[in-house]
């Protein structure tokens, strides 16, 4: 298993005039973490969670709307396996960064941690449907009647007071395109279908929130908890969908 992406998502009172609020601090922020930052061209009638403002340092890359803000951590390659260590990474990384939104220009309202996570194949690598017909068995009663998988997207979602899970659940594979060195500067056609696949197995995405916590706590407080809560829902999500076993964790 390895975890492939990790993305906070922190939902905020609606702040029409997001740009003027957070440019000074975010401006003094770019120094501190090395960081570039970004005003994006959005027109008038985009919705308020589209990006405003781009800020893209070394470990983490944070996307502002005017009610919502993803922060996307860019994880180390050591700690991949590990989903504690990775949920650790995305917490350090991320909450003080955060917390100096919202101490004072912003209003907290609720914060989501979304992981990706995917089981390779071990075997051969294989198209990623092929991988969907191993475990079809175990997550749905479904005969397909001999015929072959077209598409393949599981979603489901579930109330755990204080929070929201949703799990997704589908297959990927990652080929290798070569593209021949012959000093051609022509614009080539790839066919991808024909591209080799390097690796492939099922991804499955958890995605943790505290929408329906009522009333809301401080931001760190829920932060943290949000981030235990997917720490332990990921680690035994195999054995969730019944898959414990038949996929490598």
């Amino acid at each position: 298993m390895n975890v492939m992406s990790v993305q906070a998502a922190i939902i905020f009172e609606l702040d029409n005039q997001i740009v003027f609020t957070l440019g000074e601090w975010l401006k003094q922020a770019q120094k501190s973490y090395n960081a570039q930052l970004q005003l994006l061209n959005v027109p008038s009638g985009a919705p308020p969670e589209a990006p405003r403002l781009l800020f893209s340092a070394p470990t983490f890359s944070a996307h502002i709307g005017l009610n919502r803000m993803d922060i996307f951590i860019s994880i180390p390659d050591q700690v991949k396996s590990s989903i504690d260590s990775c949920l650790d990474y995305c917490y350090k990384t991320s909450i003080v960064f955060a917390q100096l939104l919202f101490s004072d220009a912003l209003k907290y309202d609720w914060c989501g941690i979304i992981t990706t996570l995917n089981y390779p194949n071990r075997d051969k690598p294989q198209p990623s449907l092929k991988n969907v017909e191993k475990i079809m068995p175990y997550i749905t009663k479904i005969d397909s009647k001999g015929r072959d998988i077209a598409s393949f997207n599981l979603h489901i979602g579930f109330k755990e007071p204080p929070f929201f899970k949703n799990i997704t659940l589908n297959g990927y594979e990652q080929i290798q395109i070569q593209i021949p060195a012959d000093g051609n500067a022509m614009l080539r056609q790839i066919n991808i279908n024909e591209a080799a696949v390097e690796e492939s197995g099922v991804s499955i995405l958890v995605d943790i929130n505290n929408i329906p916590q009522d009333p809301k706590g401080a931001f760190e407080d829920d932060f943290s908890h949000v981030i235990q809560k997917n720490k332990d829902s990921s680690k035994s999500i195999l054995d969730e969908l019944n898959l414990g076993g038949i996929l490598d964790d």
